[in-house]
């Protein structure tokens, strides 16, 4: 068995993703997508677990993936709970776990709305800088939700 399990917090995963950098967020989605086109993701559809009928005004998703020829795989448990402000939490809310891509042991757990929000934003960077035509570009986001903001006077779109 493994001798470690990291459990990274929001403070955690804030501290690496400052780290990280916007640009490489970029290049790590724009990769994945390019996995994706290549067949070398294996990312079946998401499990949305609503939770309505018992009265809770929430949903889940569960979101599993692996990117050959990688060591990990992960699943991505988020979801939204529209009273959660009210008693000062955030709407969105949710954790990955990652296991070893060879034999299925969880190695860490991390909480994943930051994630999802940077994700967002790098996905959107992703498709302006292969779909947008050249020169000046306006764009207006209404209804986007939570997001990290990407954007800034030098990043690279």
């Amino acid at each position: 068995m493994a001798d470690s399990f990291l459990v990274l917090s929001a403070e955690d995963v804030a501290r690496c993703l400052d780290r990280m950098g916007t640009d490489r967020a970029i290049e790590i989605v724009e990769e994945v997508f390019r996995s994706h086109g290549e067949g070398r993701a294996i990312m079946p559809r998401k499990l949305r677990l609503g939770l309505e009928p018992a009265g809770i005004k929430g949903w889940m998703s569960a979101m599993p993936a692996y990117v050959a020829p990688n060591d990990l795989m992960s699943i991505k448990w988020v979801g939204g709970f529209s009273e959660n402000p009210s008693i000062g939490l955030p709407y969105l809310l949710g954790m990955i776990v990652l296991a070893d891509a060879r034999t299925g042991l969880a190695v860490g757990i991390m909480e994943a709305s930051q994630i999802t929000s940077l994700r967002t934003g790098a996905a959107v960077a992703v498709a302006a800088r292969h779909l947008a035509l050249p020169g000046p570009l306006t764009v207006g986001l209404v209804g986007v939700g939570v997001l990290r903001v990407l954007a800034h006077h030098d990043a690279p779109v």
